[in-house]
């Protein structure tokens, strides 16, 4: 399990995001995640899993390799993604969210 970071190719907007995003985050894994639709508002590239262009094959690659070959970094910001989905699925989730979304605005990242 140590090894495990899960790809979000997505590449058309939508409102939410993927299903697979939140669900990886919530089992703590890092995400290398499409550039687009709402996925940014889930991941903050380098703190809580990674970015890339869409349209990218090689960022993707890039940060795939840097996540495999950094294991403690990569787990680390699993660990930081577990902690930002989690908000997604607590009692009090509503205020967490809206708290979420505003430490993204204030750029403190949640």
């Amino acid at each position: 399990l140590e090894n495990e970071i899960v790809v979000v190719p997505e590449q058309w907007p939508s409102e939410f995001g993927p299903l697979a995003l939140v669900e990886a985050m919530a089992l703590g894994r890092p995400v290398v995640a499409g550039n687009i639709g709402s996925i940014p508002d889930f991941i903050q590239d380098g703190f809580n899993g990674f970015l890339a262009e869409y349209n990218t094959p090689q960022q993707f690659a890039e940060k795939i390799v840097w996540l495999l070959k950094n294991k403690e970094k990569a787990r680390a910001m699993g660990e930081r993604a577990k902690e930002t989905g989690q908000i997604l699925f607590e009692k009090d989730q509503g205020q967490k969210t809206l708290g979420f979304y505003k430490a993204l605005i204030e750029g403190r990242g949640g």
